[in-house]
């Protein structure tokens, strides 16, 4: 059994994050019909409580492969993500969109068509999703940012590159 705040629940096997050589960006997704919490499972075991999701959002994590995380609604129960009651990810699993759902099926549905948010860290970022694709959407910039783009050598055509470069 495993606590953290005012959560309790049950995992039948010890899982802990061991490794912190193979960082991976992973987004999870609540296709749960109701708000979730995610744990993370630190290297003793205990779970961590990191992002609460509201239905039909999802969240932009990095962590490291060999890192559990597992999920749990507003009940305390146990959600699955990626079919599984603890999601353990891989080198190869960087980028890879998880899907958490409630263990008797959950909603069935797909995310429609357009434009949507995604948290990353605090920062909401402007995603748009296409049938299968997603794709970062258009990028604001501040008046700060426009002002520096002006000065970059004036007149002359600027690939995007360079554009980026001179923002950090």
């Amino acid at each position: 059994m495993a606590a953290d705040n005012e959560q309790t629940f049950v995992i039948e096997k010890s899982y802990r994050s061991t490794g912190w050589s193979e960082p991976v960006q992973l987004n999870f997704v609540n296709h749960a019909d109701s708000v979730i919490r995610l744990w993370w499972h630190d290297d003793s075991g205990v779970p961590r409580h990191y992002h609460t999701i509201v239905p039909n959002q999802y969240v932009n994590q990095w962590t490291f492969a060999t890192h559990p995380w597992s999920a749990t609604n507003d009940a305390g129960e146990q959600l699955l993500m990626d079919g599984e009651r603890v999601f353990v990810p891989e080198a190869g699993d960087d980028q890879a969109f998880i899907t958490v759902t409630k263990e008797n099926g959950g909603v069935d549905y797909c995310v429609p068509s357009g434009e949507h948010l995604c948290m990353c860290g605090d920062v909401e970022n402007p995603i748009i999703i296409e049938g299968d694709s997603v794709r970062l959407g258009p990028k604001q910039f501040s008046v700060r940012e426009i002002a520096q783009l002006k000065t970059i050598r004036e007149g002359q055509t600027v690939s995007t590159y360079e554009i980026f470069e001179s923002l950090d």
